[in-house]
Order: C-alpha cells, then structure tokens, then sequence
C-alpha cells in the first residue's frame, strides 16, 4: 500500500481501502506518510508499516556498538602520541 513514502493507489484500490482509513492506520501508529518506507494490509487485516532507517530510534545495542567503536578509535589515537 506505501512504497517509499508515498501511496500506492493500484494497492489501496485491489484492497478496497480509502485514503482516509490507510490515513488513520497510519495516524494510529504515531506516524506520517513521508516517514514511511514501506507499509502492507496482512492477512488478519493489520497494517504493518516499516519506517525509513533515517526516522527508525536507535536501541541501546545500537549506542553501545557506536560506543564500543568511539573507544577503539581513541585508543588508536592515543598510541600514535
């Protein structure tokens, strides 16, 4: 139904949705249409929405990856001095 932010209406219109009940689902989830990479109806009638990674949150893995390079990258830096 979304691809890359933007409607697919050939989509909406095979699953006999409007505009306006894809623009609740998507209200409902917290979310705007131009934040969304990819969204889909499944089976049991859910829609799924995948953000784009530039608005997706970072999880704690994520910061202690980063963190985990940031020391590696001082320590290199401190034994050139």
């Amino acid at each position: 139904m979304i691809e890359g932010g933007q409607v697919v209406q050939g989509a909406l219109q095979k699953l006999g949705l409007r505009t306006s009940e894809l623009d609740h689902a998507i209200r409902s989830q917290h979310g705007d249409l131009e934040e969304i990479e990819h969204g889909e109806l499944t089976p049991s009638g859910r829609v799924v929405l995948t953000l784009k990674p530039d608005e997706q949150s970072s999880t704690k893995a994520d910061i202690a990856a980063l963190e985990q390079r940031l020391q590696h990258i001082e320590a290199m830096l401190s034994a050139r001095r």
